[in-house]
């Protein structure tokens, strides 16, 4: 059996089977049989997760001989099997439509991102699973079902996390394809803190990006709008999209890695020679999303939208008196309410605290206190990162954790979809 990493290369397994279904029947069957066998699946999907969430403990199922489609019908597109993020937004700009909001990296399934709560940015616009209105899967009891718009369990199983079975298909709202006005200016933290309840407000999508120890923060904003494409109108983005951005970047946290008393010298670099002030017009695809970044440790930590301000300033200090300087971008953004039951946004509008750090040992130090900071405002983790939390803990922070619950006890009471990761974060199914 092949051993398996996640992207990150941070969690490994060592599966003792490889299931490889050709279609929805056969599936059905090899999760039937699995489910009286006592086996635990897993399908890691592209396994762009920090989290143990992706990996196949026991047997590994993987997608490969599933069929594989993007189909646009209407203002709807279905996404079928292992169809990625990048091939979706290709076939919907060939047919003039886009998703209404995207995250950083398209690389993920569509299926696998939506399933763990992914989000973009954008204080009126919610995370990905909002749009999903069908979906087709089989349970962890080998029943195939659909859940169309009008069906209530359509909501609770929107994120997942791969706990009620294989999704094999779902159906999503598109928009006309539009461009977006993007802004990148350069400020002080104060005339940020000053200033950020005016740009959440008047911007469709804001995104603060800063390198510890420089001293101000990126801010983007981007809006819809008629104006011509101007193309990447940067040479950094120039650079980003033929490849030769990334492996600069890549030395360059390579030698901070080695003499990390480096790393502010090479911040005040980046900054210097990347983040200038400028502006661009493109499509929404090309404006919010990147390449896969270097690889690094990750946590994000969504809290309610009021403690903003608060965890903001805290989250500075904590940067400023380290005796460490993570090496790599440290991100802020904003997402809409939803009623999802397990959304890291249920029931609040919410920004998400993104802490970064390619050396691992910098992030053995870092992420945690940024996890214990989090909890002081009862920040939710992002299913796909870093984290520690347990199903005790997780429950008091969703207001609708048993409608979940009870789903999953539905649609795989013999718990042929847990693994040692949803043990820790969602309990025993009989639970």
């Amino acid at each position: 059996m092949p051993r398996w990493t996640n992207w990150a290369r941070t969690v490994t397994a060592t599966p003792g089977e490889l299931l490889c279904p050709q279609d929805d029947e056969e599936l059905a069957t090899t999760l039937s049989r699995a489910a009286s066998d006592g086996r635990r699946v897993k399908i890691p999907g592209s396994g762009h997760s920090w989290s143990e969430i992706a990996a196949p403990n026991d047997a590994w199922l993987t997608f490969q001989k599933m069929p594989r489609s993007v189909v646009v019908e209407g203002e709807l597109v279905r996404v079928r099997g292992a169809s990625t993020l990048g091939e979706l937004c290709d076939t919907l700009e060939a047919q003039g439509r886009m998703l209404p909001n995207l995250g950083s990296v398209t690389a993920q399934t569509v299926i696998g991102a939506t399933a763990t709560g992914t989000h973009g940015t954008g204080a009126t616009l919610p995370i990905l699973s909002a749009g999903v209105v069908g979906m087709k899967l089989v349970t962890g009891a080998g029943e195939r079902v659909s859940l169309g718009p009008d069906d209530p369990t359509l909501n609770d199983a929107r994120v997942h996390l791969g706990a009620l079975g294989v999704v094999t298909e779902l159906t999503l709202r598109t928009l006309p394809r539009q461009r977006l006005q993007e802004r990148l200016i350069n400020l002080p933290f104060d005339a940020v803190l000053e200033r950020l309840d005016e740009l959440v407000a008047s911007h469709r999508h804001l995104r603060l990006w800063w390198l510890p120890k420089v001293g101000c923060v990126q801010v983007y904003t981007a809006d819809l709008t008629d104006a011509p494409d101007t193309g990447p109108n940067a040479l950094t983005i120039h650079l980003d999209r033929i490849g030769v951005q990334q492996p600069i970047f890549t030395m360059l946290l390579a030698i901070g890695r080695l003499l990390p008393a480096l790393v502010p010298l090479i911040h005040r670099f980046a900054q210097a020679t990347s983040f200038g002030d400028r502006a661009r017009v493109e499509d929404l695809r090309r404006v919010l999303s990147m390449p896969v970044p270097a690889r690094h440790h990750e946590v994000e930590l969504a809290i309610p939208r009021e403690a903003t301000l608060d965890a903001l300033k805290e989250w500075w200090a904590l940067l400023d008196r380290a005796d460490y300087v993570p090496d790599f971008v440290q991100e802020l953004r904003f997402v809409a309410a939803d009623d999802i039951p397990l959304s890291p946004c249920s029931g609040r509008a919410s920004a998400y605290l993104g802490g970064y750090a390619a050396n691992p040992s910098t992030a053995a130090r870092y992420l945690p206190e940024l996890l214990a900071l989090g909890r002081a405002y009862a920040a939710r983790p992002h299913w796909g990162k870093v984290f520690d939390h347990d199903h005790a803990e997780l429950a008091t922070l969703y207001p609708r954790w048993a409608n979940f619950q009870a789903l999953r006890r539905r649609f795989d009471p013999a718990g042929v979809l847990s693994s040692p990761f949803t043990e820790r974060v969602l309990g025993p199914v009989s639970s």
